[in-house]
């Protein structure tokens, strides 16, 4: 004999008990409980955060605990993808729900997205898009200077490194 239990909730504890009757009488087994397995976290829940600017080479992130309705977060995974080249980088990963994400490009634009991971499996966050703040330009060579005529130069000149 046997019953089917659907429609649960996902890492939620749950008690059967056996109850059995005739005529006579009944009796009652002993109370078993149990919990159903982790679901992956819902993508909702997952709220990335820039706090405050990002500065030209980090930004910081926080973001708030799901509700354990789907079971207990393994890891948080902090990445971003950059906007012109594609590469992907993973900044942080471990149970803290803050990080810094450090040596950016100054004046680039990423898209940051948080993982959250249960035994049940991994939900991604929307996308977070991020421009790094500017520096003030650097190493700029010096002008090549060419004599045209007696009243005229021609200057030439790269941009700055």
């Amino acid at each position: 004999m046997y019953y089917t239990d659907a429609d649960l909730s996902p890492y939620t504890s749950y008690s059967y008990q056996l109850i059995t009757s005739n005529i006579r009488a009944n009796t009652s087994s002993a109370t078993v409980s149990l919990r159903t397995l982790s679901a992956v976290p819902e993508q909702e829940e997952l709220q990335l955060t820039l706090v405050g600017r990002a500065k030209p080479t980090s930004a910081s992130f926080n973001w708030t605990d799901p509700l354990n309705t789907t079971g207990p977060v393994d890891s948080y995974t902090l990445s971003s993808i950059h906007d012109l080249t594609g590469e992907e980088r993973i900044h942080y990963t471990g149970l803290q729900t803050e990080a810094t994400a450090e040596e950016l490009q100054p004046f680039t634009r990423y898209n940051f997205s948080l993982q959250a991971c249960t035994d049940g499996g991994c939900a991604h966050s929307e996308s977070l898009i991020v421009l790094t703040a500017q520096i003030p330009p650097q190493q700029q060579p010096a002008p090549t200077i060419t004599t045209l005529a007696p009243s005229r130069l021609k200057v030439d000149w790269e941009p700055p490194v």
